[in-house]
């Protein structure tokens, strides 16, 4: 998954590695101090992401590809959803 400068229209660094099936979804938010990136793709594997670094932090397996994904602004709150069900993730510390 590719970070695009919103001024330019240019690609930022390399993209995300490690995502399998096309992206459906994508949000940005904070997870204490930390920037994410939370991913959601056909291939049933919503990540969480270090904006800074690029690298996955949390991935889990669902049932179904994810079709939404939310993350709540300065706080440690996740949520994924898919056509079968709804996942929500609370961080007690920061990823």
């Amino acid at each position: 998954m590719d970070i695009w400068d919103a001024a330019s229209g240019h690609p930022l660094g390399q993209p995300l590695a490690g995502l399998m099936g096309a992206v459906k979804a994508v949000a940005l938010g904070r997870a204490g101090d930390l920037d994410i990136i939370v991913s959601g793709s056909e291939d049933r594997t919503p990540q969480i992401w270090n904006a800074a670094t690029r690298r996955s932090v949390q991935v889990v397996d669902l049932v179904g590809p994810a079709s939404a994904v939310v993350a709540a602004p300065e706080s440690l709150v996740v949520a994924v959803g898919s056509v079968y069900a709804g996942y929500l993730w609370v961080r007690r510390t920061d990823p």
